[in-house]
């Protein structure tokens, strides 16, 4: 018998068993072909190493993990490489290089029947990725993967890792992005830039100072998207920022703000240009002019029209309340939300909406001509009065004169 060779229990008796080279030998009556040791000694077995499954597909190298439940001396969070032994039985490894040399097979210390994930880990040797590091797909992708998603790293061993959607995921070694098809696929390096507190808003114009990351330049302007409050990513748009298509990818490593973060280089990311004017257009978009001559569309005014104005209550400074009783569009009930009502806004020109008139004081919607003949009714009624009241305090003197 040998270290790191897999046997087959047979012939078990109360106090006795046999070992045989496969499976079909152990099997077979009271089992054939045992194993015959040359020497005797207490020697330690582990419970098993060969995991068997009929025409389980698997070739050697390829990645799976427990989806809900392991056996003893596995987990469902670790990533495991295959070793196949035949068409029915198989051993796992910690390494895709393990699994190819068929050394240090991981034993198992129960029996029971799991459930494996297959596809969790892409293999390269001599990747070269650390984990955290930011990584996207740039041609074309595996089932089940995007080129337009950047993935973070977990470092497995020199010739493999994992892919995973948030970097803690990846510290943690959770979540494994997992793979519906096989193939050769390119990744670029990197798509996010981390530092904690970085306080940029998404759109904020941004520009390199000193050494840049590859593909970037110091006499770019760079638009963010706050991915979260410790990373973003840069964009060519403002609109690009916005949706988050189309990130700059990154092809050297630095840290600061750091870009797979190997430490080979510090890259200082400013605030660019600062806004010159900004204008409103008649559709409702903030149109901005930064000072390097930049233009964009920063934002987008939105109308609402109601069918009862009158139910509007003014709060003061140009703001009004009861919104959903004053029956804003698009809502039928009288229980609507902020959210709800904002959601069927328009912008300006559509949908009936009226037009934005940038720059303009209104003008006053007073009838004069009206306003001037109530003013003179007005007036004459007062004046028709007053000779009421003088008519009437002369007679009571008349009256009071003719007494004496």
């Amino acid at each position: 018998a040998s270290l790191n060779t897999t046997y087959y229990v047979g012939g078990v008796a109360a106090n006795t068993f046999t070992l045989h080279a496969t499976q079909s030998d152990a099997t077979t009556g009271s089992g054939t072909n045992p194993i015959t040791f040359t020497s005797t000694a207490n020697h330690i077995l582990d419970s098993g190493k060969t995991f068997t499954k009929a025409n389980h597909g698997y070739t050697t190298g390829t990645s799976v993990k427990f989806n809900t439940s392991a056996p003893a001396g596995f987990d469902t969070t670790s990533v495991y490489f295959v070793r196949s032994v035949d068409a029915n039985n198989y051993t796992l490894h910690s390494t895709p290089e393990n699994a190819t040399a068929n050394t240090n097979a991981l034993s198992y210390a129960q029996t029971g029947t799991y459930g494996l994930d297959s596809g969790v880990a892409l293999i390269k040797s001599g990747h070269g990725l650390g984990t955290g590091d930011t990584v996207r797909f740039n041609t074309t992708a595996p089932g089940g993967a995007a080129i337009t998603t950047t993935y973070y790293v977990k470092n497995l061993s020199a010739s493999s890792f994992s892919l995973h959607a948030s970097s803690a995921d990846a510290t943690n070694g959770v979540g494994q992005q997992s793979f519906s098809s096989g193939g050769s696929f390119n990744l670029d390096k990197g798509s996010v830039l981390s530092k904690a507190g970085h306080g940029l808003t998404t759109g904020e114009p941004v520009n390199f100072t000193g050494t840049v990351p590859g593909n970037t330049t110091t006499a770019g302007t760079y638009y963010a998207r706050a991915v979260d409050a410790n990373s973003l990513t840069l964009h060519s748009s403002v609109a690009d920022a916005n949706s988050g298509a189309n990130p700059i990818v990154f092809n050297t490593t630095g840290t600061d703000y750091s870009v797979d973060g190997s430490a080979t280089g510090t890259y200082s990311l400013v605030g660019g240009a600062s806004i010159s004017s900004y204008s409103v257009g008649a559709d409702g978009k903030v149109n901005m002019l930064l000072t390097d001559g930049t233009q964009y569309s920063r934002a987008q005014l939105l109308l609402q029209n109601f069918q009862n104005p009158q139910a509007l209550l003014k709060q003061g400074a140009n703001l009004y309340g009861n919104l959903a009783t004053a029956g804003p569009a698009g809502i039928t009930t009288t229980s609507a939300g902020a959210t709800e009502i904002l959601t069927n806004a328009k912008a300006p020109g559509a949908s009936g909406m009226g037009r934005i008139a940038a720059g303009s004081l209104e003008l006053s919607n007073v009838d004069m001509a009206r306003e001037f003949s109530s003013m003179i009714t007005t007036q004459r009624a007062f004046q028709a009065n007053a000779r009421v009241i003088s008519t009437s305090d002369e007679i009571l003197k008349e009256m009071m004169a003719l007494k004496r």
